[in-house]
């Protein structure tokens, strides 16, 4: 302890230096130290419970994209098949309708056909009428004396016919 005295220093004062620091100390370690700690542990466990957080939703992402584009190419393989079945019923349905009008067609042509032999017919047989008439009344002209409807009937199918 002399030595202490021969540096300056009184022991009795250096231990109350040394307890007032060690009771600092424990109420700071108490007080300050621990609950900084803690508050410090809390902090990183949230900054790396946000990392971890914020990887998830980036891989989420992407999967989220993947099945995106997946969709999207679902849905473009869709709109083809729809498309192409669209127009192949479009085809079928203008083939159909080109059928029944060609059919249609040739049935008036048809009826027209008909129609046009017929009127033929009633004008041949309307042009030989008159004509046999005409004939007739030549003939009456020529001859002077006019004949009766059985004979003027068969003179006419007899010379027109």
């Amino acid at each position: 302890m002399e030595a202490l005295a021969n540096l300056g220093i009184d022991w009795k004062l250096l231990v109350a230096q040394v307890v007032n620091f060690a009771v600092v100390l424990l109420v700071l370690k108490r007080f300050a130290y621990q609950p900084m700690l803690k508050l410090l542990d809390e902090r990183t466990a949230k900054i790396e419970k946000g990392l971890a957080d914020a990887e998830n939703a980036g891989k989420k992402l992407s999967e989220i994209e993947i099945q995106e584009k997946a969709i999207l190419m679902e849905a473009r393989t869709e709109a083809k098949r729809i498309l192409t079945e669209t127009d192949e019923a479009a085809k079928k349905r203008d083939a159909a309708q080109i059928a029944e009008t060609e059919k249609r067609v040739k049935k008036i042509l048809h009826e027209s056909e008909l129609k046009i032999a017929e009127d033929q017919k009633k004008m041949l047989d309307e042009a030989k009428r008159e004509l046999g008439e005409t004939v007739l009344l030549a003939v009456e002209k020529v001859l002077h004396e006019k004949m009766d409807a059985t004979k003027e009937k068969e003179f006419i199918e007899r010379h027109v016919n």
